[in-house]
């Protein structure tokens, strides 16, 4: 579906439950509102993970994406993330000592900051190359892989990105048209669903009482 089709869809939902006039929404308001729904439905999805709806973000996993060094410390190097980034998966590393190159770091093991002196002081879980074992955090758009007698040649990064973002040409003017360079990413059901909250968020932007019921449909679908 492109942008317009979305738009028009939208236009559709929120006039099906308007009782009177008709409801106008101008395409730079509903740009926000749209973005704001598709990025939550994501993070929702996401949080199913142990459900098959999970499979509806499929579409939005990037695997394997070596990620370019920023700076090396003593103890850790720093890694840019990709722009993109919207939520971790898995990170897969290749390091290197003086007596073995390029070998592989399956163990990359996400650690809270508060808990990473405890890690480190750990001997069972402290960066280790012969135990092919390194604790990681994510920070500030950066992935800081920590290190002990040890380099790191590259790391693999998997994480969902993203969804393409509803854009105008020209961002200034609210009627502006559609950038249409790029579809939607979601397939239809979850088009649906994403016009649904936008239409609810649109509603409680408006302190519409039709919130709540279009919300609730949105969830039921």
């Amino acid at each position: 579906m492109t942008s317009e089709q979305i738009y028009e869809q939208f236009i559709v939902k929120i006039n099906k439950n308007a009782q009177t006039d008709f409801v106008h929404c101008d395409r730079g308001r509903f740009v926000i509102l749209y973005n704001e729904a598709q990025d939550k439905y994501l993070e929702h999805l996401l949080e199913q993970k142990n459900e098959d709806s999970i499979r509806y973000a499929e579409n939005f996993v990037v695997p394997n994406q070596n990620l370019p060094v920023d700076s090396v410390v003593d103890d850790y190097t720093l890694f840019t993330i990709p722009t993109d980034y919207f939520d971790f998966i898995s990170l897969i590393a290749k390091a290197s000592t003086d007596y073995c190159q390029n070998a592989t770091i399956r163990d990359m093991v996400e650690t809270k900051l508060e808990n990473i002196d405890l890690i480190l002081g750990d001997e069972f879980n402290s960066p280790s190359f012969d135990y092919r074992q390194a604790p990681f955090k994510i920070a500030n758009g950066q992935v800081i892989a920590y290190q002990k007698n040890f380099t790191y040649d590259s790391v693999l990064f998997t994480y969902y990105k993203y969804p393409q973002q509803i854009a105008l040409v020209t961002p200034e003017d609210p009627e502006s048209q559609f950038d249409n360079s790029k579809e939607s990413e979601w397939d239809n059901k979850s088009n649906n669903r994403i016009i649904d909250s936008t239409a609810a968020r649109f509603f409680l932007n408006n302190d519409d009482a039709k919130y709540q019921a279009t919300k609730i449909e949105s969830i039921q679908k």
